[in-house]
């Protein structure tokens, strides 16, 4: 079984926190280590953050893998094909994480599953650049 968790980034900040607790019912997620609800400098509404969920899965330097990371294939054009040698960013999709193809937005992309080569590079809040191709294209 897979350890649930996941991170935010704070939109006005333009920074990522660790969650500890999420609040539903009030739509609220506070920082990792910050349980004590009454301490509003470490708690957040939804509408300011985005959630990115922990996937469960590690890349080759044993990093964990969130949707919103963006993840660098291995040049091996044999074992990757046209993927080989790119970046790709994490999406949740159909029930499932998947490697979100750049040039193709709306496509669904490749199903995470082996990770042990993928290296994560970066995220698409933090490094959206790594995701532009050769002619801009995001």
């Amino acid at each position: 079984m897979r350890e649930i968790k996941y991170r935010m980034w704070n939109k006005k900040e333009k920074k990522m926190y660790d969650v500890g607790v999420l609040d539903f019912d009030d739509k609220k997620a506070y920082m990792k280590g910050y349980l004590n609800h009454t301490v509003s400098n470490y708690m957040y509404m939804f509408e300011d953050i985005e959630l990115m969920q922990f996937t469960g899965l590690h890349d080759k330097n044993g990093k964990e893998i969130y949707e919103g990371d963006i993840v660098h294939i291995p040049d091996d054009y044999e074992e990757y094909g046209f993927a080989s040698g790119e970046n790709y960013s994490i999406d949740y999709k159909d029930e499932r994480f998947r490697l979100k193809p750049k040039y193709k937005p709306n496509a669904c992309g490749y199903d995470l599953e082996y990770t042990d080569e993928l290296e994560v590079i970066g995220n698409i809040y933090e490094n959206p650049e790594l995701l532009k191709g050769a002619d801009n294209i995001e």
